[in-house]
């Protein structure tokens, strides 16, 4: 805490990240929230490149992609998401996970192993998601241990895509209610029944996805910055008036 001791403000990309840092000793008083943002038009679907996207992947109009991405390390959960798809096995629907990393071998070994080669496909790293986005029904962030906030979940979201996030961490503060669902970490049996329930039933996956959407919009660019120019101009009035 020494490198902070001279802040007036210390800002946090979530609750979550504040109450760490209050339990790592700083001043909660010194403490306010500000999530990451993100420009939401970015992200806009794209019906064109979702239907190119598939025909690329040999992919059905009337398949259901369920989406996963990250670095492939154990944190991240994708072999609890592997378990999951195997215990869930949706009709219709494939898994693809976007990535590199150490646990890429173990994960090709699982998929193997769980009968799921041609259900569950790995895709090398991408610069760009949002062409997975655009092109999937479904974003699943699997992760083990709490994400300091979930940006990529957001990105999902903007993107239109309904949520499955572990209930841990910045993600149960980005996923509300109707916007997702949120299942145990680490438990692929919780996350398997999450999955059938989102691919159970296409109007409330399309609303659920409509209002994940919207529930991004609270973290567009310009809301944050909005929020960001406040602290500033509180911290500096409070300045003014100690001196």
């Amino acid at each position: 805490t020494r490198y902070y001791e001279k802040s007036d403000l210390l800002l946090a990309c979530s609750e979550a990240v504040a109450r760490h840092m209050e339990e790592g000793g700083i001043p909660g008083e010194k403490l306010r929230v500000v999530p990451n943002g993100i420009d939401t038009a970015f992200y806009a679907p794209c019906r064109e490149t979702r239907e190119t996207v598939r025909r690329q992947k040999k992919v059905t109009q009337a398949t259901r992609i369920v989406l996963a991405a990250g670095r492939l390390v154990d944190g991240k959960g994708f072999d609890v998401l592997l378990e999951a798809f195997a215990l869930a096995r949706p009709e219709n629907a494939v898994l693809w996970i976007v990535g590199e990393g150490p646990e890429k071998p173990r994960l090709e070994k699982m998929i193997d192993e769980l009968a799921l080669p041609g259900l569950a496909l790995l895709h090398p790293f991408a610069s760009d998601l949002r062409p997975f986005f655009w092109a999937s029904d479904l974003f699943v962030l699997p992760s083990k241990t709490p994400e300091p906030f979930g940006l990529v979940l957001l990105e999902a979201m903007a993107s239109g895509l309904p949520a499955i996030a572990t209930d841990a961490g910045g993600p149960r503060e980005i996923v509300e209610k109707g916007t997702g669902w949120l299942v145990l970490p680490g438990d692929p049996v919780s996350l398997a029944e999450s999955l059938l329930e989102a691919l159970g039933d296409e109007e409330i996956l399309a609303a659920t996805g409509r209002k994940a959407m919207d529930r991004s919009r609270s973290f567009d660019v310009a809301e944050i910055a909005r929020k960001t120019r406040l602290l500033y101009l509180s911290l500096l009035e409070g300045r003014k008036e100690r001196k």
